[in-house]
Protein backbone atom coordinates (compact mmCIF):
# COMPACT_ATOMS: atom_id res chain seq x y z
CA UNK A 1 0.00 0.00 0.00
CA UNK A 2 1.06 3.51 -0.53
CA UNK A 3 0.35 6.19 1.48
CA UNK A 4 -2.50 7.50 -0.19
CA UNK A 5 -4.11 4.23 1.17
CA UNK A 6 -3.70 5.40 4.82
CA UNK A 7 -5.87 7.71 6.61
CA UNK A 8 -5.65 11.21 8.63
CA UNK A 9 -3.85 9.98 11.81
CA UNK A 10 -2.73 6.90 10.64
CA UNK A 11 0.99 5.99 11.19
CA UNK A 12 2.90 3.47 9.13
CA UNK A 13 6.60 2.08 8.55
CA UNK A 14 8.10 2.93 4.94
CA UNK A 15 8.91 -0.39 2.61
CA UNK A 16 9.87 0.99 -0.22
CA UNK A 17 10.54 3.82 -2.76
CA UNK A 18 9.66 3.48 -6.22
CA UNK A 19 11.01 6.88 -7.37
CA UNK A 20 13.29 7.84 -9.76
CA UNK A 21 16.91 8.22 -8.55
CA UNK A 22 16.50 11.94 -8.17
CA UNK A 23 13.58 12.06 -6.20
CA UNK A 24 14.48 9.35 -4.63
CA UNK A 25 17.39 11.34 -3.14
CA UNK A 26 15.40 14.65 -2.61
CA UNK A 27 13.25 12.46 0.08
CA UNK A 28 16.30 10.55 1.57
CA UNK A 29 17.34 14.31 2.36
CA UNK A 30 13.75 14.99 4.30
CA UNK A 31 14.70 11.67 6.24
CA UNK A 32 12.43 9.19 4.12
CA UNK A 33 13.93 6.38 4.16
CA UNK A 34 13.37 2.44 4.31
CA UNK A 35 11.85 1.80 7.99
CA UNK A 36 11.09 5.25 8.68
CA UNK A 37 8.08 6.08 10.66
CA UNK A 38 5.15 8.11 9.08
CA UNK A 39 2.42 9.94 10.64
CA UNK A 40 -0.65 11.24 8.39
CA UNK A 41 -1.27 14.80 9.30
CA UNK A 42 -3.67 16.27 6.55
CA UNK A 43 -4.75 15.50 3.40
CA UNK A 44 -5.85 18.41 0.52
CA UNK A 45 -8.77 18.47 -2.04
CA UNK A 46 -9.18 14.64 -3.85
CA UNK A 47 -5.89 13.59 -1.93
CA UNK A 48 -3.89 16.07 -3.98
CA UNK A 49 -1.23 16.56 -1.44
CA UNK A 50 -0.39 14.70 2.19
CA UNK A 51 1.22 16.31 4.87
CA UNK A 52 2.95 13.87 7.05
CA UNK A 53 5.34 14.11 10.22
CA UNK A 54 8.85 12.50 10.44
CA UNK A 55 11.11 12.81 13.58
CA UNK A 56 9.10 15.93 14.78
CA UNK A 57 9.50 17.18 10.88
CA UNK A 58 6.44 18.47 8.94
CA UNK A 59 6.57 17.28 5.16
CA UNK A 60 4.16 18.07 2.39
CA UNK A 61 4.39 15.56 -0.51
CA UNK A 62 2.41 16.17 -3.90
CA UNK A 63 0.13 12.67 -4.95
CA UNK A 64 2.28 11.49 -7.41
CA UNK A 65 5.12 11.64 -5.26
CA UNK A 66 3.49 10.14 -2.07
CA UNK A 67 2.48 7.23 -4.80
CA UNK A 68 5.41 6.01 -5.27
CA UNK A 69 6.16 5.77 -1.31
CA UNK A 70 5.24 2.14 -0.42
CA UNK A 71 4.10 1.52 3.51
CA UNK A 72 3.54 -0.85 6.22
CA UNK A 73 0.61 0.75 8.48
CA UNK A 74 1.30 0.65 12.22
CA UNK A 75 -0.93 -0.88 14.49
Amino acid sequence: MSILDLAQGDEAIIQKITANSELKQRLYSFGLNKDAKITIDHFGARKSTVKITIDRSCIALRHDEAAQILVEKVG
